[in-house]
């Protein structure tokens, strides 16, 4: 599957609190760090490669976690807006929440009137289980020695319908993989926009895709499924501190 090269997740944080079953980017069985939270300056630099390289983004989408948990969430929106008027008019934006409580709606309130161009995806959580979610942490690399090690992994649709993605790593031939290389610590990121290309993404497939859910979908949503693989990781994540990040 070809990864949508000029539609960009940035996952600018995975905080969140909702602890939803089988989240996509873990953040109930593993909480996001301030020190994963995407900088300004991390912004920055993705807006001067983007200029600098005539990228001819058509989509950006600010994801997380909860995006409107972020603390610099009105300065990045500031940057955007600025490299949207100079550079790329009709790029569009999309800021994705889960729309829960006071605090959440205050803030796409106040990001919403400050930022008219922001488009906001509101799925409107008001709890822990949603049935359509698959388990991300079921690992094809857990159901069958031979079958995993044989393999050539090809991705699957969330490249091609999500785009790349970019957290405080790098980028990723989708933001799922980010999420991923956050708990296992693979330092698999590409570290700069020029790097990114369809070949380097799907290469990237063969580090990422042996260990995602959504290459072998399951679902099963009265508790969050952890293959082996996973629960080793998980283990990991929570005793370490370390991080690698995209150079400020």
């Amino acid at each position: 599957m070809k990864p949508r090269l000029y539609w960009l997740e940035i996952d600018i944080t995975y905080a969140c609190g909702m602890d939803c079953l089988n989240c996509n980017r873990m953040t109930g069985i593993a909480p996001g760090r301030p020190e994963q939270d995407v900088t300004v300056a991390q912004i920055d630099r993705l807006i001067n490669d983007s200029v600098r390289l005539k990228y001819p983004w058509r989509k950006w989408f600010l994801v997380g976690g909860e995006p409107t948990t972020h603390p610099e969430l009105h300065e990045i929106l500031d940057r955007i807006r600025a490299y949207r008027t100079s550079h790329r008019p009709r790029l569009e934006v999309t800021l994705a929440t889960h729309g829960c409580g006071e605090y959440t709606q205050t803030i796409l309130d106040t990001v919403t009137s400050a930022f008219p161009f922001l488009t906001v995806l509101n799925s409107h959580k008001t709890g822990a289980v949603h049935n359509h979610f698959i388990a991300p942490c079921a690992a094809p690399a857990d159901r069958g020695e031979h079958w995993a090690s044989q393999h050539v992994y090809k991705g699957c649709h969330i490249s091609r319908e999500c785009g790349i993605g970019m957290n405080y790593h790098g980028f990723y031939p989708c933001a799922i993989a980010g999420a991923i290389d956050r708990i296992f610590a693979l330092d698999q990121g590409i570290a700069s926009l020029e790097q990114v290309s369809r070949a380097v993404l799907i290469e990237k497939y063969q580090v990422f895709c042996r260990l995602c859910g959504h290459y072998r979908p399951m679902r099963d949503n009265s508790h969050t499924l952890l293959s082996p693989v996973w629960q080793r990781a998980i283990e990991r994540y929570s005793a370490s501190k370390r991080e690698v990040s995209y150079a400020h």
